[in-house]
């Protein structure tokens, strides 16, 4: 959400179902239109976007995507917010 709690668009990429499934998430781990805690690596060029690292559920379940918040891409940038839908669909 922008500084008025307008709600924005952001685009965020994670690994592909065969890691994600390493790390403990399935099919049923999102559901459309949940709201959870993020983090993630931002673009470099200050865009809505980047790549996805972690989540929080409304339950607490922390599920990770098996990049570090301090790993490579971004010079150990992270972002932390909140998404209705982190894939965008």
């Amino acid at each position: 959400m922008d500084a008025s709690g307008k709600p924005q668009l952001w685009a965020l990429e994670a690994p592909g179902p065969a890691q994600l499934l390493q790390h403990g998430w399935d099919k049923y781990t999102v559901k459309p239109g949940e709201k959870m805690k993020i983090s993630f690596h931002p673009l470099r060029n200050g865009s809505h976007g980047g790549s996805l690292v972690e989540i929080i559920l409304p339950d607490g379940r922390q599920f990770d995507t098996g990049a570090s918040p301090g790993g490579s891409g971004n010079g150990g940038r992270g972002g932390f917010g909140t998404s209705a839908n982190p894939a965008g669909k």
